[in-house]
């Protein structure tokens, strides 16, 4: 009976000596901030530890999932994805001192970026169907929401531009609100001249006469000197795909008898 007792009290210690070497390793563990990455399919991705570590000198190991099955080892290293979609990438640091930490990447790879502004107005849950639809054929829809009551243009033509690495890989730009929102927002842009959207084909989507605003959009389209501005309904949003070839988005438009209105071309 005692021996029983001693072995019980023996495997108990074990398993609490266990449970203590857990609670170490984890402790020992450190999860830090995710990281944000767009990327265009095919092309090579960098992926450098520096950015999320101060002192890569501090740490001896750098291993790298990259959420598609790959894998790679260093404080630099290189991934070029062939699939849109996303992908979470994992970068395991282990210090000098055997410390681990985790970093997060999120990574969205696209065969084509457009980037949409909306105004607090927008159905957000409809806005969010079409980013889900666009991203279902490959294509990212980038949102950028002036989401508070009553956000100026001003607030928001201030949170397009702090957005500038997005709109620098995109495409295109979907401004959609009430009046004329996308139109100011738009004149906003080039007044501020913080940003270069000759490069970049602008749909202005409007909820109301189309026709009303050809007058306002040419003027916008004069200043602004971008490479198409085209204004559509709210009833062309399913689309707004093609957007990144004009001239395709055109063709849909009239096959479906859609009113549109290309400015300045």
């Amino acid at each position: 009976m005692m021996k029983k007792i001693i072995i019980c009290l023996t495997l108990a210690l074990v398993l609490l000596g266990n449970v203590g070497l857990v609670g170490a390793q984890e402790k020992n563990k450190e999860v830090k901030q995710r990281e944000r990455v767009l990327s265009e399919v095919g092309k090579r991705v960098v992926f450098e530890a520096s950015s999320v570590v101060n002192n890569t000198g501090d740490y001896s190991e750098f291993h790298w999932s990259f959420g598609d099955g790959g894998s790679a080892e260093g404080s630099g290293v290189l991934h070029t994805y062939v699939q849109p979609g996303y992908y979470e990438v994992k970068l395991v640091v282990v210090g000098l001192d055997e410390k681990e930490s985790e970093f997060f990447w999120d990574v969205y790879v696209y065969n084509a970026l457009l980037v949409g502004v909306i105004d607090n107005t927008v159905d957000r849950e409809q806005m969010s169907q079409l980013e889900r639809e666009m991203f279902a054929d490959g294509n990212l829809l980038w949102v950028i929401e002036g989401r508070e009551e009553k956000k100026t243009v001003d607030e928001i033509t201030d949170q397009v531009i702090s957005s500038s690495d997005i709109l620098d890989k995109s495409e295109g730009i979907i401004i959609w609100g009430a009046g004329n929102f996308g139109l100011d927002l738009l004149v906003k842009l080039a007044q501020r001249g913080e940003m270069d959207l000759s490069d970049l084909n602008v749909a202005v989507v409007s909820g109301g006469r189309l026709a009303s605003l050809v007058k306002t959009a040419n003027s916008a389209f004069n200043i602004v000197n971008s490479k198409s501005l085209i204004l559509v309904g709210d009833n062309a949003l399913e689309f707004i795909g093609s957007f990144e070839d004009v001239e395709v988005l055109e063709e849909r438009l009239q096959s479906e008898a859609i009113d549109y209105e290309l400015v300045g071309i």
